[in-house]
């Protein structure tokens, strides 16, 4: 599996060459495979920089023929990575660029991973703050979109969250980069990957360019609900954009899995017949999760729940009741125990379907508890510690 945002091993190439001789090597390549004539003279006078763009722009049949190694390719293409120092800043970008498009010729659905090595291992010649690894990285995200190799690839959000600050991305560059990174994965089993992607899509827009998001933010809900291991919503509440969406029924959905019960969302569906189908979800799903969630409502901040109140909030049988908490406890969702001898399930612990600023001030307190415990207990093991020895209790 082909990693886009980590390590791979790089190759050297005429390391102990001077430019002049390293452009010389990559002519005579260029030789070998016809391109230009072995009796061609190459204009002396010409400035490296002219050269080199010469031997880019004609190392791209290289790559079209197909006939050379994945590590012959790896080779060529450091051998030219390593001469664009001589290039003028102004000029670095540009010819780097025409360098990835040289890499990516000849790219079919067969050989497409092999290329998308070449972009990884270009990618990790230059600092991966800078301004040139942004160039590498545009060339990675849209070959893996067009080839579709989402499966192949790992990208971790936060990291990339921290590189387009670094590369000083507009906010265009970085809805663009958010969107290809959504299209990539949200096809493949990484959708929870597409699902990021496409929040800090969303967290992009504001009322500036409300026309614009409706749609998204739909598919953003859409795409949540869908989501098999989400089942905390109120984050999305928060984002600015949803916001504007307040008088949808879109984002009246939303505030039902948010912190909504069971018995809400059954009046939803029946006041938007056929609304859920119209999104693309599935009824038994969005059933199963709004009790799920309907569960760890009922279990918030209580030690136990007895059986008959929690059967007629969710409005199911025995054997369904039993059969949701041992889901929610397998979601991880839940630490508890079902008592069938008194009716009741014992709650240890459960997550929180929403987090504000109550739950923030419950923290607080547990941990200024948990400091004045720890002070009172070193206060008396440090009295116990001072007694004599023939006063301490054993």
């Amino acid at each position: 599996m082909t990693e886009i945002l980590g390590p791979i091993k790089s190759f050297t190439a005429f390391i102990d060459l001077t430019e002049g001789a390293q452009i010389e090597e990559l002519r005579k390549l260029l030789i070998e495979n016809g391109l230009i004539e072995a009796n061609e003279e190459e204009d002396e006078e010409k400035e490296p920089l002219e050269r080199l763009i010469s031997v880019i722009n004609l190392m791209r049949n290289v790559f079209e023929k197909q006939d050379k190694t994945i590590q012959e390719l790896e080779s060529i293409l450091l051998s030219i990575a390593s001469l664009l120092h001589i290039v003028p800043k102004e000029s670095s970008a540009k010819l780097l660029s025409d360098l990835c498009s040289t890499a990516l010729a000849g790219t079919t659905p067969s050989n497409a991973r092999q290329r998308l090595r070449l972009l990884d291992l270009l990618f990790y010649q230059f600092d991966v703050k800078s301004r040139m690894a942004s160039v590498v990285f545009w060339h990675k995200l849209k070959m893996s979109v067009q080839y579709g190799l989402g499966s192949q690839l790992v990208i971790d959000i936060d990291k990339l969250k921290k590189w387009m600050v670094n590369w000083s991305f507009s906010i265009d560059e970085k809805q663009r980069a958010y969107k290809l990174v959504w299209e990539l994965y949200k096809t493949t089993d990484k959708k929870s990957i597409s699902c990021r992607a496409l929040t800090e899509l969303v967290s992009t827009y504001d009322s500036d360019n409300e026309e614009n998001i409706s749609t998204l933010v739909t598919e953003l809900v859409v795409m949540a609900i869908s989501d098999p291991d989400r089942y905390i919503f109120s984050d999305l509440l928060d984002i600015e954009a949803v916001k504007l969406q307040y008088s949808e029924k879109i984002y009246q959905l939303l505030e039902v899995f948010s912190s909504g019960m069971y018995g809400s969302f059954l009046k939803f569906c029946d006041a938007n017949p056929g609304y859920l189908d119209q999104l693309g979800l599935e009824y038994e799903h969005c059933k199963h999760k709004i009790q799920v969630l309907t569960l760890l409502s009922l279990a918030e901040g209580e030690s136990e729940i007895p059986f008959a109140s929690c059967l007629t909030e969710l409005q199911i049988d025995i054997d369904s009741f039993e059969q949701l908490v041992i889901d929610a406890i397998r979601y991880k969702l839940l630490s508890a125990r079902i008592d069938h001898v008194n009716e009741k399930v014992i709650i240890t612990n459960c997550v929180r379907r929403t987090f504000g600023l109550n739950e923030w001030n419950l923290i607080h307190d547990s941990l200024l508890s948990w400091k004045n415990n720890i002070s009172h207990f070193r206060s008396n093991l440090k009295s116990f510690q001072l007694l004599p020895v023939g006063d301490q209790k054993t």
